[in-house]
């Protein structure tokens, strides 16, 4: 079944394109390509505002041309088919057939940079912002047109929408230093919310602080440096490498760096373990700006200076970690069911959101575990408790006192760790 691109996925054909997402994840590791392809763009079908199944499906393509940078080589009547249809498309506001044909012109050379922009315009017009951002990204990287004034503008644009105005000052002021005396960029610039901006600023600044002192305590190897990040431009697939390099920085407390060399081992070789090792950096990343969020909101209580913004920046910055937090899970537990602490996990993330009828069955697996018994049974009573099944409740607690391994009270235990 294909999904309408103008609305997010149902829960059914999110369900089945997680399917077809760990299904590709296997095929990947089989080096079945062309199965590989089929599966991600099944995914792409059925859940087209889920920007994972986008970057795979990308990573895929560029594995199968050899990460030549070009495409196919005979592809030049059939790119010129699809140029014509996107136009029409275009001209037509038909936002479904746009992104299918930037798809199907990504497959023949996923570097293009028009095809990737078509598909952020189109990305944008649905609301899917996430995969417009990806798209763009591509579209002025360096092996697309990264000095391509009319795609930095849209970038720029998207990054406002998504309410990240420090990045669309960054990605203007490229534009500017090509062509200083643009008049209309500068008023782009100059009508960005300095306050948003000076947030921004203000958090840079204490992440710099906590990267230096953290580099006091764990120094640079800046020979070992250069020598990996030598090698990897010798041989970027080199995942042993890639991962090196990745956790030196994360060490170092450069996890933006970390990141961005993670994402392009993945991008080059579309190894699913290279995402993950990804993801947990980026939600490493989500936990230190809540602490940044946290210190900032205390210095405002010590001075009597709370304007109540950066209590609102804590809650949403927990908010979003939750999200991301359930997100990754998910997609874990689904890849790996037989892992308990990951049930675990994302059951206890379910009872912070409150949806305890989706906590339950994963907790209840979880507690097989003897490791995390206590635990789980005593969460299992309080999903219970807010369920209002007090009789089953009870029976949870009990078994946690039966099981704990001293005389803690399993309510004393939960409450000191929620």
């Amino acid at each position: 079944m294909i999904h309408d691109w103008n609305e997010p996925a149902s829960d059914l054909n999110a369900k089945q394109a997680l399917e077809c997402f760990v299904d590709a994840g296997q095929a990947i590791q089989n080096q079945k390509w062309k199965r590989a392809i089929e599966l991600c763009a099944a995914a792409v079908n059925l859940a087209p505002d889920n920007v994972l199944y986008r970057q795979l499906l990308r990573a895929v393509e560029r594995r199968i041309y050899n990460n030549n940078k070009t495409g196919s080589c005979f592809a030049l009547p059939r790119i010129a088919t699809l140029r014509s249809r996107i136009n029409e498309a275009r001209e037509c506001r038909n936002w479904v057939d746009l992104d299918r044909a930037a798809e199907e012109g990504l497959q023949l050379n996923p570097w293009d940079s028009q095809f990737n922009a078509d598909l952020g315009d189109a990305a944008r017009e649905c609301a899917f912002l996430s995969i417009a951002q990806f798209a763009y990204e591509t579209a002025v990287s360096p092996d697309g047109a990264p000095d391509n004034q009319a795609f930095l503008t849209t970038f720029a644009s998207i990054y406002e929408e998504t309410a990240n105005d420090y990045a669309a000052m960054k990605t203007l002021q490229k534009v500017l230093r090509q062509d200083p005396f643009n008049q209309t960029i500068q008023d782009k610039i100059e009508s960005l919310p300095l306050s948003s901006i000076a947030e921004s600023c203000r958090y840079d600044e204490r992440r710099a602080a906590r990267r230096k002192s953290i580099q006091e305590v764990h120094p640079i190897d800046r020979m070992e440096v250069a020598q990996l990040q030598q090698k990897l431009c010798e041989d970027p697939t080199n995942l042993a490498d890639c991962l090196r390099m990745a956790e030196h920085d994360r060490r170092a407390g450069m996890l933006e760096d970390a990141v961005n060399v993670l994402r392009q081992g993945f991008d080059v070789t579309g190894e699913l373990n290279v995402y993950e090792r990804m993801e947990d950096v980026e939600l490493e990343q989500l936990r230190r700006d809540l602490i940044l969020t946290a210190e900032i909101l205390a210095e405002e209580f010590a001075t009597q200076d709370d304007d109540g913004k950066s209590r609102a920046a804590f809650n949403e910055s927990t908010q979003k970690l939750l999200n991301q937090e359930i997100e990754v899970f998910v997609r874990r537990v689904k890849r790996y069911p037989h892992d308990l602490r990951l049930k675990d996990d994302l059951g206890t993330r379910f009872m912070r959101k409150k949806e305890f009828g989706r906590a339950i069955p994963l907790l209840q697996s979880a507690s097989k575990d003897i490791r995390l018994e206590v635990r789980a049974l005593t969460r299992l009573g309080h999903c219970f408790l807010a369920q209002k099944q007090n009789k089953l409740a009870q029976q949870q607690f009990d078994k946690a006192r039966e099981k704990s391994i001293d005389d803690t009270d399993p309510n004393d235990w939960f409450l000191s760790n929620n």
